[in-house]
């Protein structure tokens, strides 16, 4: 349970950021590049050097012109960029997986105390359980 809540809420809070976020392909670097989903540091430096070579992109659809870049890439990153504007984008994905990571030791720490928890309660329950059992044994026998 708490690990699909973990999975959803890292899943908007990637979502959001992604959505709020632009990058520059004409003035990002490289490290900036490879922050886009699909896109890693062969693929951002080769659209580095394809900008220093042609010059600018004159639209985003320019960027398929970069060898590596296909249908697929694009589309998957064709809403996060642009060809004017800042850079509004994270400068790379390792924040995102370093929180990631933090929040999944934080999950996991809440979920073995909440099962160390649960069974101290169960313990305590059949004790419970067992004392009223004792208790009630000789009067049966009466």
């Amino acid at each position: 349970m708490l690990k699909k809540l973990l999975q959803v809420a890292l899943g908007f809070v990637v979502t959001m950021s992604m959505a709020l976020a632009a990058v520059n392909i004409n003035t990002a670097t490289e490290k900036e590049l490879n922050a886009l989903p699909g896109i890693g540091a062969v693929k951002a430096k080769a659209i580095v050097d394809y900008r220093k070579k042609n010059g600018n992109f004159k639209s985003v659809d320019d960027i398929q012109k970069v060898n590596g870049i296909g249908p697929s890439t694009f589309n998957s990153i064709k809403g996060q960029i642009a060809v004017n504007g800042p850079n509004t984008a994270p400068a790379a994905k390792e924040p995102v997986k370093e929180k990631a990571k933090e929040v999944a030791k934080d999950v996991s720490k809440e979920t073995k105390k909440a099962a160390t928890d649960v069974k101290a309660d169960a313990k305590a329950a059949q004790k419970k359980v067992s004392k009223d059992a004792d208790q009630s044994a000789p009067k049966a026998k009466k």
